[in-house]
Protein backbone atom coordinates (compact mmCIF):
# COMPACT_ATOMS: atom_id res chain seq x y z
CA UNK A 1 0.00 0.00 0.00
CA UNK A 2 2.02 2.09 -1.16
CA UNK A 3 -0.18 5.86 -2.44
CA UNK A 4 -0.41 8.31 -0.27
CA UNK A 5 -2.24 11.98 -0.02
CA UNK A 6 -2.13 14.23 3.50
CA UNK A 7 -5.26 16.44 4.17
CA UNK A 8 -6.00 19.01 6.83
CA UNK A 9 -8.83 18.45 8.68
CA UNK A 10 -9.89 21.26 10.20
CA UNK A 11 -13.09 20.59 11.40
CA UNK A 12 -12.31 17.80 13.75
CA UNK A 13 -8.65 18.53 13.71
CA UNK A 14 -7.10 22.29 14.56
CA UNK A 15 -3.69 21.30 16.36
CA UNK A 16 -4.15 18.68 16.80
CA UNK A 17 10.84 4.40 15.85
CA UNK A 18 11.56 3.42 12.53
CA UNK A 19 10.17 0.72 10.65
CA UNK A 20 9.42 1.35 6.60
CA UNK A 21 6.81 0.22 4.65
CA UNK A 22 7.07 -3.34 2.77
CA UNK A 23 5.78 -1.25 0.16
CA UNK A 24 9.15 1.44 -0.84
CA UNK A 25 8.14 4.85 -2.57
CA UNK A 26 9.61 5.78 -5.99
CA UNK A 27 12.81 6.66 -6.56
CA UNK A 28 12.49 9.94 -8.32
CA UNK A 29 14.30 9.81 -11.95
CA UNK A 30 15.24 12.59 -14.05
CA UNK A 31 17.71 11.56 -16.98
CA UNK A 32 21.01 11.45 -16.07
CA UNK A 33 23.53 10.42 -13.35
CA UNK A 34 27.11 11.92 -13.53
CA UNK A 35 29.64 10.21 -12.73
CA UNK A 36 32.05 12.23 -11.08
CA UNK A 37 31.22 14.82 -8.16
CA UNK A 38 31.91 18.75 -9.02
CA UNK A 39 33.00 17.70 -12.75
CA UNK A 40 32.16 20.74 -15.03
CA UNK A 41 31.94 23.09 -12.31
CA UNK A 42 31.40 26.57 -13.32
CA UNK A 43 33.85 29.44 -11.66
CA UNK A 44 32.90 29.99 -8.22
CA UNK A 45 32.52 33.12 -6.21
CA UNK A 46 34.05 33.84 -2.98
CA UNK A 47 31.16 35.23 -0.50
CA UNK A 48 31.20 36.50 2.77
CA UNK A 49 29.26 35.06 5.06
CA UNK A 50 26.91 37.38 6.79
CA UNK A 51 25.42 39.04 3.36
CA UNK A 52 22.64 38.00 0.65
CA UNK A 53 23.20 34.18 1.68
CA UNK A 54 22.20 34.78 4.83
CA UNK A 55 19.09 32.68 4.22
CA UNK A 56 21.11 29.99 2.30
CA UNK A 57 23.21 29.40 5.94
CA UNK A 58 20.46 29.39 8.11
CA UNK A 59 19.09 26.33 6.05
CA UNK A 60 21.85 24.44 5.76
CA UNK A 61 22.93 25.43 9.78
CA UNK A 62 19.10 24.04 10.64
CA UNK A 63 20.02 20.93 8.49
CA UNK A 64 23.44 19.69 9.95
CA UNK A 65 22.11 20.88 13.31
CA UNK A 66 18.94 18.01 12.97
CA UNK A 67 21.46 15.40 11.00
CA UNK A 68 24.16 15.62 13.74
CA UNK A 69 21.94 16.52 16.85
CA UNK A 70 24.20 19.09 18.10
CA UNK A 71 23.10 22.29 19.54
CA UNK A 72 23.45 25.24 16.92
CA UNK A 73 26.34 27.51 19.18
CA UNK A 74 28.73 24.41 18.24
CA UNK A 75 28.46 24.79 14.42
CA UNK A 76 30.29 27.76 12.39
CA UNK A 77 30.37 28.90 9.02
CA UNK A 78 33.79 28.26 7.69
CA UNK A 79 32.70 29.60 4.30
CA UNK A 80 30.16 29.92 1.12
CA UNK A 81 30.75 29.77 -2.76
CA UNK A 82 28.52 30.91 -5.58
CA UNK A 83 28.77 28.12 -7.89
CA UNK A 84 27.05 26.77 -11.09
CA UNK A 85 27.04 23.46 -10.60
CA UNK A 86 26.26 21.24 -14.04
CA UNK A 87 23.31 19.92 -13.24
CA UNK A 88 20.82 19.29 -10.81
CA UNK A 89 22.85 16.96 -8.90
CA UNK A 90 24.42 20.02 -7.30
CA UNK A 91 27.73 18.68 -7.08
CA UNK A 92 26.65 15.21 -4.98
CA UNK A 93 24.59 12.71 -7.05
CA UNK A 94 23.15 10.02 -5.00
CA UNK A 95 23.71 6.20 -6.24
CA UNK A 96 20.19 4.96 -8.49
CA UNK A 97 18.87 8.65 -9.04
CA UNK A 98 18.94 10.45 -11.93
CA UNK A 99 19.22 13.90 -12.47
CA UNK A 100 17.83 17.16 -15.15
CA UNK A 101 20.70 18.18 -17.26
CA UNK A 102 20.32 21.87 -15.99
CA UNK A 103 22.82 24.27 -15.08
CA UNK A 104 21.79 24.85 -11.58
CA UNK A 105 22.77 27.79 -9.54
CA UNK A 106 23.73 27.48 -5.68
CA UNK A 107 26.43 27.80 -2.96
CA UNK A 108 29.40 25.60 -1.81
CA UNK A 109 29.36 25.85 2.26
CA UNK A 110 31.74 24.55 4.31
CA UNK A 111 30.38 24.36 8.15
CA UNK A 112 32.88 23.22 11.06
CA UNK A 113 31.93 20.92 13.84
CA UNK A 114 34.95 19.72 16.27
CA UNK A 115 37.58 20.01 14.13
CA UNK A 116 35.55 17.97 10.98
CA UNK A 117 34.27 20.62 7.80
CA UNK A 118 31.19 19.46 6.30
CA UNK A 119 30.47 20.45 2.96
CA UNK A 120 26.75 21.35 2.31
CA UNK A 121 25.67 22.14 -1.44
CA UNK A 122 22.55 24.23 -2.30
CA UNK A 123 20.17 25.58 -5.42
CA UNK A 124 19.94 29.37 -5.29
CA UNK A 125 16.85 29.51 -2.98
CA UNK A 126 17.68 26.65 -0.55
CA UNK A 127 15.09 24.47 -1.40
CA UNK A 128 17.37 21.60 -2.48
CA UNK A 129 20.08 21.24 0.14
CA UNK A 130 22.29 18.19 0.35
CA UNK A 131 25.27 17.87 3.12
CA UNK A 132 27.81 16.12 0.78
CA UNK A 133 29.80 13.35 2.57
CA UNK A 134 30.64 9.65 1.20
CA UNK A 135 27.20 8.51 3.15
CA UNK A 136 24.56 8.03 1.19
CA UNK A 137 22.66 8.95 4.18
CA UNK A 138 23.66 12.06 4.56
CA UNK A 139 21.69 12.76 0.55
CA UNK A 140 18.60 14.17 1.38
CA UNK A 141 16.60 16.87 -0.96
CA UNK A 142 14.25 19.36 0.40
CA UNK A 143 11.59 21.51 -1.16
CA UNK A 144 11.78 19.67 -4.37
CA UNK A 145 8.39 17.88 -4.33
CA UNK A 146 8.21 13.90 -4.14
CA UNK A 147 5.65 12.37 -5.83
CA UNK A 148 4.21 9.07 -6.44
CA UNK A 149 0.45 8.05 -7.83
CA UNK A 150 -1.24 9.71 -5.01
CA UNK A 151 0.76 11.47 -2.53
CA UNK A 152 3.13 14.49 -3.20
CA UNK A 153 5.31 15.96 -0.44
CA UNK A 154 6.90 19.20 -0.30
CA UNK A 155 8.98 20.31 2.38
CA UNK A 156 11.07 23.17 3.31
CA UNK A 157 12.25 21.79 6.37
CA UNK A 158 15.21 20.02 8.02
CA UNK A 159 13.60 16.86 8.87
CA UNK A 160 14.32 14.73 5.64
CA UNK A 161 11.96 13.63 3.13
CA UNK A 162 13.47 9.99 3.13
CA UNK A 163 12.23 9.77 6.56
CA UNK A 164 9.19 11.57 6.11
CA UNK A 165 8.04 8.92 3.58
CA UNK A 166 9.28 5.84 5.69
CA UNK A 167 7.03 7.33 8.53
CA UNK A 168 3.89 7.95 5.95
CA UNK A 169 4.74 4.86 4.56
CA UNK A 170 4.20 3.21 7.49
CA UNK A 171 1.25 4.75 8.48
CA UNK A 172 -0.82 3.70 5.11
CA UNK A 173 0.29 0.16 5.62
CA UNK A 174 -1.80 -0.25 8.61
CA UNK A 175 -4.83 0.75 6.87
CA UNK A 176 -7.43 -1.85 5.55
CA UNK A 177 -7.66 -0.17 2.41
CA UNK A 178 -7.59 3.61 1.37
CA UNK A 179 -9.04 5.75 -1.53
CA UNK A 180 -7.78 8.91 -0.72
CA UNK A 181 -4.89 11.27 -2.76
CA UNK A 182 -2.95 13.35 -0.22
CA UNK A 183 -0.79 16.51 -0.87
CA UNK A 184 1.50 17.80 2.14
CA UNK A 185 3.36 20.98 2.55
CA UNK A 186 5.65 21.29 5.58
CA UNK A 187 7.65 24.74 5.96
CA UNK A 188 9.83 26.45 8.46
CA UNK A 189 8.94 29.20 10.94
CA UNK A 190 10.48 31.87 13.00
CA UNK A 191 9.63 32.86 16.64
CA UNK A 192 6.09 33.32 17.52
CA UNK A 193 4.49 37.65 16.68
CA UNK A 194 4.66 39.53 20.14
CA UNK A 195 1.77 40.90 21.06
CA UNK A 196 0.18 37.39 19.71
CA UNK A 197 -1.71 37.49 16.29
CA UNK A 198 -4.61 34.81 15.03
CA UNK A 199 -4.24 34.48 11.43
CA UNK A 200 -7.24 35.04 9.39
CA UNK A 201 -8.36 32.66 6.52
CA UNK A 202 -11.63 31.24 5.44
CA UNK A 203 -10.75 27.89 6.58
CA UNK A 204 -9.67 27.64 10.07
CA UNK A 205 -10.21 31.38 10.77
CA UNK A 206 -8.64 32.41 13.90
CA UNK A 207 -6.95 28.71 14.06
CA UNK A 208 -3.10 29.80 14.08
CA UNK A 209 -0.93 32.51 15.69
CA UNK A 210 1.66 34.43 13.67
CA UNK A 211 5.27 33.42 13.49
CA UNK A 212 8.44 35.30 11.74
CA UNK A 213 8.57 33.87 7.97
CA UNK A 214 11.85 32.04 6.80
CA UNK A 215 10.73 30.84 3.53
CA UNK A 216 11.43 33.32 0.62
CA UNK A 217 8.85 34.97 -1.46
CA UNK A 218 10.72 32.74 -4.25
CA UNK A 219 10.20 29.49 -1.92
CA UNK A 220 6.10 30.66 -1.05
CA UNK A 221 5.26 31.17 -4.77
CA UNK A 222 7.09 27.41 -5.72
CA UNK A 223 5.07 25.60 -3.27
CA UNK A 224 2.06 27.57 -4.12
CA UNK A 225 2.74 26.72 -7.91
CA UNK A 226 3.50 23.26 -7.01
CA UNK A 227 -0.48 22.93 -4.71
CA UNK A 228 -2.04 24.42 -7.60
CA UNK A 229 -0.74 22.22 -10.02
CA UNK A 230 -1.55 19.51 -8.16
CA UNK A 231 -5.14 20.64 -7.53
CA UNK A 232 -5.95 21.03 -10.93
CA UNK A 233 -5.29 17.44 -11.39
CA UNK A 234 -8.74 16.53 -9.40
CA UNK A 235 -11.73 16.39 -11.69
CA UNK A 236 -13.58 17.71 -8.20
CA UNK A 237 -12.64 21.27 -8.07
CA UNK A 238 -12.91 24.11 -10.33
CA UNK A 239 -11.14 27.22 -10.57
CA UNK A 240 -13.05 28.98 -8.33
CA UNK A 241 -12.23 26.42 -5.35
CA UNK A 242 -9.02 26.47 -6.35
CA UNK A 243 -8.69 29.88 -6.13
CA UNK A 244 -10.17 29.89 -2.80
CA UNK A 245 -8.03 26.93 -1.16
CA UNK A 246 -4.73 28.97 -2.30
CA UNK A 247 -5.59 31.95 -0.84
CA UNK A 248 -5.86 30.32 2.47
CA UNK A 249 -2.62 28.40 1.83
CA UNK A 250 -0.98 32.03 0.82
CA UNK A 251 -2.00 33.78 4.35
CA UNK A 252 -0.77 30.77 5.85
CA UNK A 253 2.68 30.84 4.36
CA UNK A 254 3.17 34.99 4.04
CA UNK A 255 1.88 35.35 7.70
CA UNK A 256 4.00 32.63 9.44
CA UNK A 257 0.34 30.29 10.05
CA UNK A 258 1.80 27.65 12.67
CA UNK A 259 -0.90 25.55 10.94
CA UNK A 260 -1.62 21.94 12.43
CA UNK A 261 -4.60 20.48 10.04
CA UNK A 262 -5.86 18.39 7.86
CA UNK A 263 -7.91 20.06 4.60
CA UNK A 264 -11.07 17.91 2.63
CA UNK A 265 -10.70 19.51 -0.38
CA UNK A 266 -12.82 17.15 -1.97
CA UNK A 267 -14.20 13.85 -0.68
CA UNK A 268 -11.32 11.87 -1.36
CA UNK A 269 -8.84 14.97 -1.77
CA UNK A 270 -7.22 15.62 1.09
CA UNK A 271 -4.21 18.25 1.88
CA UNK A 272 -2.25 18.45 4.97
CA UNK A 273 -0.11 21.62 6.01
CA UNK A 274 2.06 21.77 8.91
CA UNK A 275 4.21 24.99 10.07
CA UNK A 276 6.86 23.80 12.06
CA UNK A 277 7.75 26.65 15.09
CA UNK A 278 11.21 27.37 15.90
CA UNK A 279 10.24 25.66 19.24
CA UNK A 280 9.43 22.24 17.82
CA UNK A 281 12.24 22.34 15.88
CA UNK A 282 14.45 23.74 18.46
CA UNK A 283 13.29 22.75 22.16
CA UNK A 284 11.18 19.56 21.07
CA UNK A 285 12.47 16.07 20.35
CA UNK A 286 11.63 14.79 16.76
CA UNK A 287 8.62 12.86 18.44
CA UNK A 288 6.82 15.80 18.28
CA UNK A 289 7.12 16.27 14.63
CA UNK A 290 6.02 12.74 14.17
CA UNK A 291 3.22 12.86 16.39
CA UNK A 292 1.75 16.06 14.37
CA UNK A 293 2.40 14.57 10.98
CA UNK A 294 0.88 10.94 11.95
CA UNK A 295 -2.08 12.62 13.43
CA UNK A 296 -2.75 14.72 10.64
CA UNK A 297 -1.94 11.53 8.02
CA UNK A 298 -4.68 9.64 10.00
CA UNK A 299 -7.46 12.07 9.05
CA UNK A 300 -6.33 12.17 5.30
CA UNK A 301 -6.83 8.20 5.58
CA UNK A 302 -9.94 8.49 7.37
CA UNK A 303 -12.63 8.14 4.75
CA UNK A 304 -15.92 9.28 5.46
CA UNK A 305 -15.44 12.69 7.00
CA UNK A 306 -16.20 14.15 3.64
CA UNK A 307 -18.87 11.70 3.34
CA UNK A 308 -22.52 13.58 2.15
CA UNK A 309 -25.89 12.84 2.82
CA UNK A 310 -26.80 11.51 6.14
CA UNK A 311 -23.58 11.47 7.76
CA UNK A 312 -22.97 14.81 7.06
CA UNK A 313 -27.01 16.34 7.87
CA UNK A 314 -26.87 14.33 11.50
CA UNK A 315 -23.34 15.64 12.53
CA UNK A 316 -24.36 18.92 11.21
CA UNK A 317 -27.34 19.16 13.48
CA UNK A 318 -25.27 19.63 16.55
CA UNK A 319 -22.15 19.56 16.02
CA UNK A 320 -20.25 20.54 19.38
CA UNK A 321 -22.25 17.32 20.68
CA UNK A 322 -22.06 15.02 17.50
CA UNK A 323 -20.25 12.09 18.33
CA UNK A 324 -17.83 12.71 15.23
CA UNK A 325 -15.23 15.17 16.99
CA UNK A 326 -14.35 13.07 19.46
CA UNK A 327 -14.42 9.52 17.67
CA UNK A 328 -12.48 11.21 14.75
CA UNK A 329 -10.24 13.43 17.15
CA UNK A 330 -9.66 10.13 19.57
CA UNK A 331 -9.31 7.53 16.54
CA UNK A 332 -6.80 9.49 15.20
CA UNK A 333 -4.65 9.79 18.85
CA UNK A 334 -5.05 6.31 19.66
CA UNK A 335 -3.52 5.44 16.55
CA UNK A 336 -0.85 8.16 16.62
CA UNK A 337 0.46 6.58 20.53
CA UNK A 338 -0.11 3.08 18.84
CA UNK A 339 2.47 3.86 16.09
CA UNK A 340 4.72 6.03 17.60
CA UNK A 341 5.20 3.12 19.92
CA UNK A 342 5.84 0.76 17.66
CA UNK A 343 8.39 2.72 15.93
CA UNK A 344 10.48 4.23 18.81
CA UNK A 345 10.00 0.24 19.98
CA UNK A 346 8.54 1.67 23.82
CA UNK A 347 6.18 -0.50 25.33
CA UNK A 348 2.96 -0.58 27.05
CA UNK A 349 0.98 2.21 24.26
CA UNK A 350 -2.36 1.58 26.27
CA UNK A 351 -0.94 3.36 29.43
CA UNK A 352 0.50 6.25 27.94
CA UNK A 353 -2.80 6.91 26.31
CA UNK A 354 -4.21 6.80 29.93
CA UNK A 355 -0.82 8.84 30.78
CA UNK A 356 -1.99 11.64 28.94
CA UNK A 357 -5.57 11.85 30.13
CA UNK A 358 -4.83 11.31 33.11
CA UNK A 359 -2.82 14.15 33.75
CA UNK A 360 -5.14 16.32 31.50
CA UNK A 361 -8.05 15.70 33.82
CA UNK A 362 -5.23 15.91 37.37
CA UNK A 363 -4.42 19.45 35.51
CA UNK A 364 -7.79 20.60 35.08
CA UNK A 365 -6.63 22.06 31.46
CA UNK A 366 -9.29 22.55 28.84
CA UNK A 367 -11.04 19.40 28.05
CA UNK A 368 -13.52 20.36 25.98
CA UNK A 369 -10.59 21.63 23.42
CA UNK A 370 -8.82 18.09 23.71
CA UNK A 371 -11.48 16.11 22.81
CA UNK A 372 -8.28 13.73 20.75
CA UNK A 373 -6.95 12.86 24.30
CA UNK A 374 -10.28 11.89 26.04
CA UNK A 375 -11.76 10.57 23.12
CA UNK A 376 -8.76 8.09 22.81
CA UNK A 377 -9.96 6.66 26.31
CA UNK A 378 -13.56 6.53 25.52
CA UNK A 379 -12.34 4.99 22.52
CA UNK A 380 -10.57 2.88 24.62
CA UNK A 381 -13.78 2.00 26.86
CA UNK A 382 -15.82 1.61 23.78
CA UNK A 383 -13.34 -1.56 23.64
CA UNK A 384 -13.45 -2.36 26.98
CA UNK A 385 -17.19 -3.30 26.76
CA UNK A 386 -16.76 -5.25 23.09
CA UNK A 387 -18.67 -2.11 20.82
CA UNK A 388 -15.80 -1.86 18.90
CA UNK A 389 -12.49 -4.15 18.30
CA UNK A 390 -9.28 -1.84 18.48
CA UNK A 391 -8.38 -3.47 15.15
CA UNK A 392 -11.39 -1.21 13.64
CA UNK A 393 -9.22 1.84 15.05
CA UNK A 394 -5.76 1.27 13.94
CA UNK A 395 -6.93 -0.09 10.33
CA UNK A 396 -9.04 2.58 10.36
CA UNK A 397 -12.06 1.16 8.82
CA UNK A 398 -14.21 1.82 11.77
CA UNK A 399 -13.78 5.42 9.52
CA UNK A 400 -15.13 4.07 6.37
CA UNK A 401 -18.78 4.27 7.00
CA UNK A 402 -19.68 7.08 8.83
CA UNK A 403 -20.97 4.72 11.81
CA UNK A 404 -20.05 7.23 14.48
CA UNK A 405 -22.99 9.10 13.36
CA UNK A 406 -25.43 5.94 11.62
CA UNK A 407 -24.52 3.32 13.98
CA UNK A 408 -24.18 4.79 17.25
CA UNK A 409 -26.39 7.38 18.15
CA UNK A 410 -25.29 10.33 20.54
CA UNK A 411 -28.54 10.15 22.54
CA UNK A 412 -27.69 6.25 23.49
CA UNK A 413 -26.79 6.25 27.23
CA UNK A 414 -24.17 4.51 27.00
CA UNK A 415 -22.13 7.16 25.22
CA UNK A 416 -23.22 9.41 27.66
CA UNK A 417 -21.63 6.98 30.44
CA UNK A 418 -18.51 6.50 28.47
CA UNK A 419 -18.29 10.44 28.35
CA UNK A 420 -19.16 10.98 31.86
CA UNK A 421 -16.32 7.63 32.56
CA UNK A 422 -13.16 8.23 30.88
CA UNK A 423 -11.55 10.46 33.54
CA UNK A 424 -12.00 7.28 35.94
CA UNK A 425 -8.12 6.39 35.38
CA UNK A 426 -5.78 5.10 38.30
CA UNK A 427 -2.21 4.55 37.99
CA UNK A 428 -0.19 1.33 39.94
CA UNK A 429 2.92 1.19 39.91
CA UNK A 430 3.54 3.71 36.73
CA UNK A 431 1.25 1.80 35.12
CA UNK A 432 -1.83 3.86 34.19
CA UNK A 433 -5.25 1.68 34.29
CA UNK A 434 -8.97 1.99 34.85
Amino acid sequence: MLSIIMICLISFSLSCEKEVSNAPFETPTNNHIPTKMNENILPQEKIKPGNESSEIEALALQKLIYKLDVPANSLTISSIEFITWPDAAIGCPKTGYTYAQVMTPGYKILISYQGEQYPVHTNASGSQIVICKNDESNDFYHGAPMTDDLIKIINYTQYPTVDIKEWISLSESKMKSRESRILTFIYPLGKIKKPEKEMRSDYADRAFKQHDVLLTSQQIEQILSDIEGWLEEDSCLDSGDIKRTLKDYRAWLEQGGDASTMQGVCERTRVVAIGVTENMRTHESIKQFQHVLIHEFYHALQQDLEMEGECRRNQAKDEHNSNSRWMTEGGAHYFTIALLSEIHGTANYHSKILETAYKLNKDGDDIDGQSDIWGAVALMLMMNQGIITEESILNGSFFHKCARELAFKRSDPIFKHIKNSWHMIEKQNEIYTF
